[in-house]
């Protein structure tokens, strides 16, 4: 089964995000950090990995930056999911390696799209 891992220091966006991805058929691990992400990233292979910017340790775009320095993770898809809504912080991740950019909140569809779009084959 294809796996996913969730990034975020909210226990609530996480819960929903593991709905939306066990509506996709995926499953889910969970980080409550950047730093968190990173051990656990090293441990197991995702599909994709989803951060939000703003979490303790470290944040999701020094997590990003140091996953994207390493070409061990070129074929992961890394989409931020993050209520930063501003273009300069939107570029600056997508200058660092995010493949994209998801806005909370977001519905499953969006959440679908996005991972489709970041190249991640969607189980039938």
């Amino acid at each position: 089964m294809m796996r996913v891992l969730i990034a975020d220091d909210s226990s609530a966006i996480r819960a929903a995000v593991r709905e939306y991805l066990h509506w996709l058929h995926i499953e889910a691990s969970e980080a409550t950090n950047g730093q968190d992400c990173l051990d656990m990233a090293a441990k197991s292979d995702y599909a994709a990995i989803l951060l939000d910017w703003n979490m303790p340790v470290i944040s999701g775009i020094e997590c990003l930056r140091a996953l994207r320095s390493d070409p061990a993770y070129d074929p992961t898809a890394i989409i931020m999911i993050t209520t930063e809504d501003d273009f300069a912080r939107i570029s600056v991740a997508l200058d660092a390696g995010a493949n994209e950019y998801i806005i909370k909140p977001f519905d499953k569809l969006i959440l679908r799209l996005k991972l489709e779009a970041a190249g991640v084959a969607i189980p039938a």
